[in-house]
């Protein structure tokens, strides 16, 4: 029978990270995404297994919208103007404080799924039920930066901190089957920044600093006019390890794990770029063979059934410019839709996915 790919749930996670911990023997479990907000998973699996990282605690600090402020003023990094909102009323009201246009947020997040753009106070009032019905207890309405996305992966001790790159994200690609506006869809390695590029890398260490953070970590931020603004911290391995890898030639699990013994890795300067990203189903489809692609990731079994924007796997390409590592990746994502019923069908599909994907780094 046809296995089907649906969208993962904490409990089950947490379930089939058990079993596998059961099977091997594991000493710890290292975790990635999907997590950040569920610390009833984390407390489940650091008391089962024990977490390789970050404690439950940490995770929790790092995720609390008041002290990673509180954090970041005293590290002199950005934040954006932001309230808690329990109803669509309250909403309306932070807005009028805010101003428009505003993002509207779940309390708990996962590759950008259920965050919306509000430009008018119908828009908040219409969109919160959407948002809401993504949160656990409150939405964030949080002042609106236009810019270009990107993010930072460093490496933490809980005294010290190292930034190993600068990376650039990128977001809600429909052509790719993100449908979430704010959605992830990938990333280019390494970001490069000129003069605002030291001093991004010293605030984001300062700010591992003070909350006490280790291991792989990662900061998003959105950069306008050559000052970064904090979107979040996610206090865990992010989506860019491959990327980070390939580029700088480092293996971010040994300095993960090198860090919770306290030490933290030399600077190394990134030989080449890395693009990753991520194909999603554009309508319920079965896979097929898909390991003869060159660079392809995260490959579901030849037969498996994926639901309509669900991720079907994800493609990585390295090169000596971002330019051609978006193509060569865009190039195997068409033969991912290939195998699986459907394809990107136009020259034209392409040209558009390389200019919005490189937007960002071209407004820098």
């Amino acid at each position: 029978s046809l296995q089907s790919l649906r969208f993962w749930s904490p409990s089950r996670l947490v379930e089939a990270a058990l079993k596998a911990a059961v099977e091997h023997r594991a000493q710890g479990v290292l975790v990635a995404g999907g997590l950040d907000d569920e610390l009833d998973a984390l407390v489940s699996l650091d008391r089962a297994v024990g977490l390789l990282g970050c404690s439950p605690r940490e995770f929790k600090r790092a995720r609390s919208l008041r002290a990673v402020m509180e954090a970041a003023a005293r590290s002199g990094v950005a934040t954006p103007k932001a309230a808690l909102c329990r109803t669509p009323g309250e909403a309306a009201e932070a807005a009028r404080r805010i101003g428009l246009p505003a993002v509207l947020k779940p309390d708990r997040t996962s590759g950008g799924y259920g965050i919306r753009v509000a430009r008018s106070l119908e828009d908040i009032i219409r969109e919160f039920k959407v948002v809401a019905s993504h949160s656990r207890s409150h939405v964030v309405l949080q002042e609106y930066i236009e810019g270009a996305d990107a993010s930072v992966s460093l490496i933490a001790t809980g005294q010290d901190a190292v930034a190993v790159s600068l990376n650039q994200q990128i977001l809600g690609l429909r052509e790719l089957g993100q449908l979430e506006p704010l959605g992830y869809s990938g990333n280019i390695t390494p970001l490069r920044l000129g003069r605002a590029e030291s001093e991004i890398r010293e605030a984001c260490e300062e700010l591992c600093r003070r909350l006490g953070l280790r291991g792989s970590i990662g900061v998003d931020f959105v950069v306008r006019d050559g000052e970064a603004y904090l979107m979040e911290v996610n206090p865990r391995f992010q989506a860019t390890l491959e990327c980070v890898e390939e580029a700088y030639g480092v293996n971010l699990v040994e300095l993960h794990l090198s860090a919770l013994e306290g030490k933290l890795p030399e600077p190394v300067k990134a030989s080449r770029y890395a693009a990753r990203l991520i194909v999603y189903a554009k309508q319920p489809c079965r896979v097929g063979y898909l390991h003869d692609i060159s660079g392809v990731r995260d490959v579901p079994p030849p037969g498996t059934t994926i639901e309509k924007r669900a991720p079907v796997c994800s493609v990585l390409s390295t090169a000596q410019t971002p330019e051609q590592a978006l193509r060569s990746c865009l190039e195997k994502a068409r033969e991912v839709y290939e195998k699986t019923v459907y394809s990107i069908r136009s020259h034209e599909t392409g040209i558009s996915l390389r200019r919005k994907a490189l937007e960002g780094a071209q407004c820098l």
